[in-house]
């Protein structure tokens, strides 16, 4: 033969160091050779050095980054810090305890400290169940008590169910045999292997195909598959052979219990096809096989229930923390085969090859039990009460809305004086809080005025009222007259705005040629950084809560995403010309990391605000303008929009199924916002007001 095999060609792939967050250790077939790296844009990067310290790979990383890179990643550089360090350094246990973030924020953050990863199959997040009821026709929670409804958090799945069960894997334990020098173990099973993992996701790529190569290239018997929750359910208290728990996907991805590709997973020996996953009937219309998207957002609200929050850290004592391994495991009916623990075997030990493949086949097959991260038992989250007894409602410190009604005394008269005295160009055009107790307000005419917000209550004219506003002593002069003396406000269509920097940065849009202009607000005599990059007027402007980034939208269609620098300098980051018309809202979503654009020409496009990357376009059903959108990330994660021709506010999944349509009753809707109550869930505010300012009154009206 004269074949030859090709030249070989190194493959190359680089990521940027500037978007590093963090990185992690991790395990590779129990060998500590791997590190994961995290990147700002929500993507990670698993890689394993077989041959070398990953630890001195690291420190070669970090040799090449600027100093301020260093600087900024040193905290974040967690394969040197111990997990306990690094959990108090992060304040997540706090954050968590406070309700600052919710119980599946905290599980996943918890997973990614243990090694668990979505790069992993063999070590792929796990998850609590925590229903224990899927047959009931009503909702378990409005006719049982919790404790019924309930999973028991304080024992493993092989230490629920019946006696003769426990009992089974109790004498399993107990039994000794004198000349085997394996360990004792309860389960000869464990809570989450590859196969579980892509049994659960099997309607999904890459997961279906990876269920076919375990199973000699197709799909395992219709009744071994994943059909039903209830079933599942079932296996794993009852079964002595499954004890699975969960994934993440369970509390936020409706999508992997829908078989969308139409795959032929066979028929049961019942007669019935396989096909979607049959949920319980509690989880609404159980004349469509129930719905997977109201499901995951009711499961999703369950895990950050109130008896749940009181329970979950009974649950991480077994998974990640002193019940884990050790007498306490023995007793809490937790422990599992020797080779699924970390440093239980060392693999460079056997020198016989095909030794060292089956134990590592094992290894990757069987499932591996995460990293120990806690020694001592795991505090109790603050309950409801204690939060409630704080006064606090809201946990979402972005949240910008005052839950106010507040009764206007001598409407008409109020009404009447302004009347009396119209001011055009005084007209009030944007107004934020910039502080927790400050105000700033832009008028038509450019100047910008603060005010000092009060939550005290305080008498006038005889009637309570719940807060006050006072004007502060001194007013920025009229900004354009900064450049051009005497010009007014004719030079801008209409004035869009944002206040940066607890109102020290205002960034104004608007003008007829496309200038976006930044004013620094506490020095008046110095003109404006001024961007000539739009062709055509700016229509809409926002920023992120961290002022990182600004989108700004025009007339013609054009979108940009600027990078906030330092001194407030504006850096074009990315440029998108998918619309065909005047833009009229746009938002940024750090929590999804993702820019969100509605337009005149009915289509709502969404981008990866890392990358510039487009990741999905929604198409209005009635093919009329998007006037204002939003993103919600739980219960389900959800794209909300508003078109003022026809009324109506339109909730979409992230993947572009249409969930759910309401009439609104106001013809506009000023503004969106997406703040968390106490659960850490999101809810959406419609704000739907009129501000009526006067000077003299000291107050702002709010209605």
């Amino acid at each position: 033969m004269n074949y030859k095999l090709p030249p070989y060609t190194p493959f190359y792939k680089e990521w940027p160091l500037t978007l590093l967050k963090q990185v992690l250790p991790h395990r590779f077939i129990l060998r500590k050779t791997s590190l994961n790296f995290i990147f700002k844009d929500g993507t990670s990067l698993l890689l394993n050095f077989p041959d070398t310290d990953p630890s001195n790979v690291l420190q070669r990383i970090l040799s090449f980054t600027k100093s301020e890179i260093f600087l900024s990643l040193n905290t974040r550089i967690l394969s040197i810090i111990k997990n306990p360090q690094i959990i108090e350094k992060t304040k997540l246990f706090k954050k968590w305890q406070n309700h600052e973030i919710s119980n599946f924020a905290y599980l996943m953050n918890l997973n990614l400290l243990a090694g668990r990863s979505y790069c992993d199959i063999t070590q792929y997040p796990v998850f609590p169940w925590i229903m224990s009821i899927y047959s009931m026709n009503e909702l378990p929670v409005q006719v049982l008590s919790p404790e019924k409804v309930y999973r028991d958090l304080c024992k493993s799945m092989g230490g629920l169910g019946d006696l003769e069960r426990i009992r089974t894997f109790r004498e399993r334990f107990e039994h000794t045999d004198p000349f085997d020098p394996v360990p004792n173990y309860h389960f000869g099973s464990h809570y989450s292997s590859p196969a579980i993992i892509m049994q659960y996701l099997i309607r999904l790529a890459p997961y279906n195909n990876g269920h076919k190569e375990l199973q000699g290239g197709k799909f395992d018997l219709a009744d071994r598959l994943f059909f039903s929750l209830q079933e599942s359910y079932k296996g794993a208290t009852e079964e002595i052979s499954d004890v699975r728990e969960l994934t993440p996907e369970f509390y936020y991805c409706p999508e992997f219990l829908i078989n969308f590709e139409k795959l032929d997973f066979g028929i049961q020996q019942t007669g019935n096809r396989v096909n979607n996953v049959r949920l319980p009937i509690w989880s609404d219309r159980p004349t469509d096989n129930t719905n997977p998207y109201n499901f995951i957002k009711m499961h999703r609200e369950f895990l950050e229930e109130e008896y749940v929050s009181e329970n979950l850290n009974n649950w991480i004592d077994l998974i990640f923390g002193f019940k884990q391994k050790g007498k306490e495991a023995e007793k809490s009916l937790n422990t599992f085969f020797y080779l699924t623990y970390e440093d239980a075997f060392d693999l460079e030990k056997i020198e016989k090859e095909s030794f060292r493949i089956s134990y590592e086949s094992q290894i990757i097959h069987f499932g591996q039990t995460p990293r120990q991260i806690f020694t001592k038992p795991h505090p109790m989250r603050l309950s409801y009460n204690e939060l409630s007894r704080e006064g606090r409602l809201i946990t979402d410190p972005e949240y910008q809305g005052k839950n106010y009604k507040y009764y206007l005394e001598d409407k008409k008269k109020h009404q009447q004086k302004n009347n009396d005295n119209p001011k055009e160009d005084d007209e009030i055009v944007f107004v934020k809080f910039v502080t927790e107790n400050r105000v700033a307000i832009l008028r038509e005419n450019f100047k910008v005025s603060f005010f000092g917000w009060s939550d005290s209550p305080f008498w006038i004219n005889n009637k309570l009222t719940p807060f006050k506003l006072t004007p502060e002593e001194e007013e920025t002069t009229v900004f354009d007259q900064r450049e051009f003396p005497g010009s007014g406000p004719f030079l801008v269509n209409k004035i869009k705005a944002v206040f940066l920097n607890k109102g020290k940065i205002l960034i104004v849009g608007g003008y007829f040629d496309g200038c976006l202009k930044v004013f620094h607000v506490d020095y008046e005599e110095e003109l404006p950084q001024k961007y000539y990059y739009h062709n055509e007027t700016i229509t809409v402007m926002e920023s992120d809560e961290k002022e990182r980034f600004l989108m700004t939208g025009s007339k013609s269609g054009e979108c940009i995403c600027w990078h906030i620098g330092s001194n407030y300098y504006l850096t074009k980051k990315f440029a998108f010309y998918d619309h065909e018309g005047e833009v009229l809202s746009v938002h940024i979503s750090s929590e999804m990391k993702v820019i969100m654009t509605g337009g005149i020409d009915q289509k709502i496009f969404v981008y990866n605000y890392m990358t510039g990357q487009i990741l999905k376009s929604i198409m209005h059903p009635d093919q009329e303008p998007i006037h204002n959108l939003i993103i919600a990330s739980s219960p389900l994660p959800v794209i909300v929009f508003f078109s003022e021709v026809d009324q109506m506010l339109y909730s979409y999944s992230v993947n572009g199924q249409l969930l759910e349509k309401a009439k609104e009753e106001a013809t506009s809707l000023k503004n969106f916002t997406i703040c968390k109550n106490i659960y850490c869930l999101d809810f959406l505010v419609k704000l739907v007001f009129m501000l009526i300012f006067d000077i003299l009154y000291e107050d702002l009206y709010h209605e």
